[in-house]
């Protein structure tokens, strides 16, 4: 009986790319005490409500499981701040928690089985300055590089201090174009960093943005090669 049940698994497995829903696994023929045996014996790996990993040799769960995983539980989660600029490339440290940013409106349970940072994020700028990225495992959402770098400061006081200096330290050794400075400074006022000449209303181009921004945070204003 337990092998006629492995071997269904084992089917599914072959079949999928290792994620499976509950209804999946209802389909298949397994009730809920089989899956929770499954799931006590280790060869099924709950993912969040409703949604499991199967276990196994032949499947192996991509780099960014993560990110693929919260878009399974929640479409419309976007990674951002210290995660996003993980995954960007611009620190090598994985961050100890997955940032995620949702809508205020937003219901869904980021119940995962890693920690998470939730940031609930008004409609007027949720969707500015998200990509998606597609995988094998299906899609998920990703803010650009600029405007993760200022979701950190934003948001500096919730992110564990050692990435937010490498972050810091980071933005010291980016490129000094200007159109780097000017699209940093775009998020800069969208976010509302505090920088005075935003908040009087008044407009700056990019190094000035940069400037104000590198002496409110603190950060080595000596441009770097």
């Amino acid at each position: 009986m337990r092998k006629m049940i492995y071997d269904r698994l084992d089917e599914m497995a072959n079949e999928s790319n290792g994620y499976v829903e509950t209804s999946e696994l209802f389909q298949k023929g397994f009730t809920t005490r089989q899956i929770g045996s499954l799931l006590d014996e280790h060869r099924l790996e709950k993912v969040s409500f409703g949604i499991y990993w199967i276990v196994n040799d032949s499947l192996v769960k991509p780099k960014d499981y993560k990110a693929i995983e919260i878009s399974m539980t929640d479409p419309e989660a976007v990674i951002c701040a210290d995660s996003a600029c993980y995954m960007h490339g611009l620190i090598e440290r994985e961050p100890s928690k997955l940032s995620v940013a949702t809508r205020r409106s937003d219901r869904h349970k980021l119940d995962m089985g890693f920690p998470t940072n939730r940031y609930y994020i008004s409609d007027s700028i949720f969707e500015e300055g998200i990509e998606e990225v597609n995988t094998d495992f299906g899609k998920y959402y990703i803010y650009n590089i600029e405007r993760s770098i200022c979701d950190c400061f934003k948001y500096k006081n919730k992110i564990d201090e050692e990435s937010f200096e490498l972050i810091r330290n980071t933005l010291d050794n980016m490129s000094h174009e200007e159109q780097t400075y000017l699209r940093l400074s775009i998020y800069m006022k969208m976010l509302r960093l505090g920088i005075s000449d935003y908040e009087s209303g008044k407009i700056v181009d990019g190094k000035t943005a940069m400037k104000k921004l590198r002496q409110k945070y603190g950060i080595d204003p000596r441009r770097k090669s």
